[in-house]
């Protein structure tokens, strides 16, 4: 028969207490495809940084450290220019930059993402704050979406984005962005883990305000 090669990922869903809530594992055949090596490499360096992710909250830091110590284990080890988390301001209507790591970190504090339905807000990071899904932005040159920023994001080399809503239950509290130098980074695979990261983030959250 025909050999396939999948590839398959497990990682831990922790909560804030540092209890293990279930596995999260993603199977894919990627037999045939071209660049399976760059690929692995990159859910590799994922994976790694999810396992980095739980063992922060298990460790029950404030709030403003977790987010600050899990931008820089997504720019160190997922090797991106890239990681900032915003909360909601909303006497400005504009999401505030709370934390921010990366060789680009200075994208995230002059960039200004409203949290309403008007240009600045039509992005990525403003439509996972107002739809509470991920949002990718696979090609900042193909995105007309991404015109308010396009320049800004040039001069610091960036070419593609997801971004994470931080939910504690319905409520969208914060969106984590990521970034990447390279267009089309963001495959199924790194949606999955990043929104899972942004999930387990809401939990300790929420399991923090409960303690309270």
């Amino acid at each position: 028969g025909i050999e396939r090669l999948c590839e398959v990922l497990k990682t831990p869903l922790r909560d804030a207490a540092g209890k293990e809530q279930g596995v999260l594992a993603i199977e894919r055949d990627i037999s045939g495809q071209r660049g399976v090596e760059g690929r692995l490499l990159r859910l590799n360096r994922l994976y790694k940084v999810l396992t980095e992710v739980s063992a922060l909250i298990a460790a029950r830091p404030e709030r403003a450290e977790l987010f600050r110590r899990v931008c820089q284990v997504v720019v160190e080890d997922g090797g991106l220019p890239l990681a900032w988390i915003g909360e909601p301001d909303l006497t400005r209507r504009e999401l505030r930059t709370v934390a921010a790591a990366g060789d680009a970190a200075a994208y995230a504090s002059e960039t200004k993402v409203s949290i309403d339905d008007v240009p600045r807000g039509r992005g990525p990071a403003g439509r996972a704050y107002r739809e509470g899904r991920p949002q990718v932005a696979r090609n900042f040159g193909q995105n007309v979406a991404m015109a308010p920023w396009r320049e800004l994001a040039e001069r610091h080399g960036l070419r593609a984005a997801g971004t994470f809503p931080i939910q504690v239950g319905p409520d969208v509290r914060a969106v984590l962005c990521v970034y990447s130098r390279q267009p089309d980074f963001f495959d199924y695979e790194q949606v999955s883990l990043l929104a899972r990261l942004a999930a387990q983030l809401g939990l300790a959250w929420g399991a923090a305000e409960a303690e309270a």
